[in-house]
C-alpha cells in the first residue's frame, strides 16, 4: 500500500558539495559535457567501485551545466516506486503533480500504479520550457524490476530537454546500446575516473603530503589513482611523527589500518560468501585465469566467477594480455590475500608457484616459493605481528569495553570491531575475549 504526500527528504534531492579539497578534471568534465548538434539527449553513465570519485565528477560537471541540475541521491527505500515519483517530482519542483499523483497511489495502492506514477513523473520533465541534467547518484541500490522498466522506458524515449547522469558501483540491467550506436552515451568506467599521476600528485598536494619523488611513485604505484586511497594514505601521513613516515611509506598497502577499513566496509562484505572465498585465493598471485583460478578454488566455474566480479567492478582484464587473465587494484589485492590465513597463504602460493614454473613463468614460480617458504618459517622468537588497530582493540578489550564502546571510541562500525576481533583471535591462538588478553599480555603485546 502506498501512502499519500510521503515525506521528501530535502538532502536526497540537493546537489551534493564538492570536498572541500577537489581537483579539477577538465579531461572528463569536458567529455561529459561535450554534444555533438544531433545528440541533444545524451546519457552519461558512471560505473566503478566505491570511492573513485563519481559523485565528485557529477557535482563538477553539474556546476559546468548551462541549464537545471535536478539530482537524486538513490537509495534502498527509492526501491518503492511510488516514493521515488515523490523525490523526482519535488526535485523538479512541480509539487502540484506530487500530491495529485500521491494521493491517486494511495487510492489504487498497487505495484503496477506506482510504476505508473513514476514513469508519469520522468515524462513530467517534457513539460517544463528549461534545459535539465537529471542525476541519478548510488543508482546500484535499486533493485526493483518495476523500477527499471520505468527507467528503461524513459531512456529509450529520453526528452529532448533532458539529459541524463546515472552513477552505480555496479552495471545495471539498462538499454545503452542505442544511445552507444547513435552516439549519444558517454561511459566512464574506473579506468577513465582513476587519478592519472599528475591529478593524483596535485591531490596529495593539496592535502599538504610532500614526498621525495622516490617515495610518491611508490604510493602512485600502490594507490593506482584510487581517490580514497589517496585520501587515506594523507590521513594516515599527517598522523604520524615526521620520523614515523619512512616506515610508514614502507609499509604501506592494503592492510594499512583505514584502507583496509574502507576496503572492508565498501567492498568485501556486499561480496556473497562464495564469492569472497574465490577472491582470497585468486588474489595471492599477480593475475589469474581459468586455470589458475580452477587449481586455486577447486572450483570449475571461473567464467560465472569472473562475469559477476566484473559486473562489481571488482576484476579488470590485465592490460596488453587480452581478456583472458584478470586481476584486482594492488591495494585490494594486497588486502585480500592477508585476510588468508598463513598457512593457507603459503600452500596457495606453492600451488602458484608450480603453475608459474609449468606455464613458463620462472621468475615469478621462484618469487612465489620463496613467499611461501617465509609464511612457513616461525617469526622471531614467537613474535605476534599485529596492526596498530588491533593494538588499539585490545587495550580497549583489557579495559573491558563492549564492542559498541569500543566502536564509539574508535570511530568505526560494530561489525570492523567483530572483523579485527576475529583476526585477533587467529594470529594469537584465542578463543575468547579474555583468553586473547592473557595472551596478548603474555607476548607483552599489551600492558598490564
Amino acid at each position: 500500500m502506498y501512502h499519500s504526500a510521503a515525506p521528501v527528504l530535502k538532502s536526497k534531492i540537493r546537489t551534493p558539495s564538492l570536498p572541500q579539497v577537489c581537483v579539477a578534471r577538465p579531461r572528463l568534465e569536458d567529455r561529459a559535457l561535450a554534444l555533438p548538434e544531433s545528440a541533444s539527449q545524451k546519457l552519461l553513465y558512471l560505473s566503478a567501485p566505491p570511492g573513485y570519485g563519481k559523485t565528485t565528477v557529477l557535482c563538477r560537471i553539474a556546476s559546468r551545466f548551462p541549464g537545471r541540475t535536478v539530482w537524486l541521491s538513490l537509495d534502498s527505500l527509492d526501491n518503492d516506486p511510488q516514493r521515488l515519483a515523490d523525490h523526482l517530482l519535488a526535485a523538479l519542483r512541480l509539487d502540484q503533480i506530487r500530491q495529485r499523483e500521491s494521493s491517486a497511489g494511495a487510492i489504487a495502492g498497487s505495484a503496477q500504479e506506482g510504476s505508473e506514477h513514476l514513469i508519469n513523473a520522468l515524462y513530467a520533465i517534457e513539460s517544463l520550457a528549461e534545459t535539465l541534467l537529471l542525476v541519478f547518484d548510488d543508482a546500484h541500490t535499486l533493485q526493483n524490476e518495476a523500477v527499471f522498466e520505468a527507467l528503461r522506458s524513459f531512456i529509450a524515449y529520453q526528452p529532448e530537454n533532458c539529459r541524463i547522469a546515472i552513477a552505480s558501483r555496479e552495471d545495471l540491467p539498462l538499454p545503452m546500446s542505442a544511445h552507444r550506436q547513435s552516439d549519444r552515451l558517454v561511459e566512464l568506467r574506473a579506468a577513465d575516473l582513476r587519478a592519472d599521476d599528475a591529478e593524483a600528485t596535485e591531490l596529495l598536494s593539496r592535502l599538504e603530503v610532500q614526498l621525495d619523488p622516490v617515495a610518491l611513485s611508490g604510493v602512485l604505484r600502490k594507490t593506482a589513482g584510487w581517490w580514497s586511497c589517496l585520501r587515506l594514505f594523507a590521513i594516515s601521513w599527517h598522523q604520524r611523527r615526521p620520523e614515523e613516515r619512512v616506515r610508514f611509506l614502507d609499509r604501506f598497502r592494503g592492510t594499512s589500518q583505514f584502507i583496509a577499513e574502507f576496503l572492508l566496509e565498501s567492498l568485501v562484505w556486499a561480496l556473497p560468501a562464495e564469492l569472497a572465498d574465490a577472491a582470497f585465493a585468486t588474489a595471492v598471485p599477480e593475475f589469474f585465469n581459468e586455470g589458475l583460478y580452477t587449481i586455486l578454488t577447486g572450483r570449475e566455474d571461473c567464467a560465472r566467477f569472473v562475469e559477476r566480479m566484473q559486473h562489481l567492478n571488482i576484476i579488470a582484464p590485465r592490460p596488453g594480455e587480452g581478456s583472458a587473465r584478470f586481476r584486482y587494484h594492488p591495494l585490494l589485492r594486497d588486502y585480500l590475500r592477508h585476510q588468508v590465513p598463513r598457512a593457507r597463504r603459503a600452500e596457495l602460493h606453492r600451488t602458484t608457484a608450480r603453475w608459474f614454473a609449468v606455464h613458463g613463468y620462472p621468475d615469478r614460480s621462484a618469487r612465489h616459493a620463496q613467499l611461501a617458504q617465509n609464511l612457513t618459517e616461525p617469526t622471531v622468537g614467537g613474535g605476534i605481528s599485529l596492526s596498530h588497530r588491533e593494538r588499539e582493540l585490545l587495550e580497549a578489550l583489557a579495559q573491558g569495553l563492549s564492542n559498541d564502546e569500543i566502536a564509539a571510541r574508535l570511530f568505526i562500525s560494530t561489525g570492523t570491531v567483530k572483523w579485527h576481533l576475529n583476526n585477533i583471535y587467529g594470529k594469537l591462538g584465542a578463543r575468547s575475549r579474555t583468553d586473547a588478553v592473557h595472551k596478548a599480555r603474555a607476548a607483552g603485546v599489551v600492558s598490564g
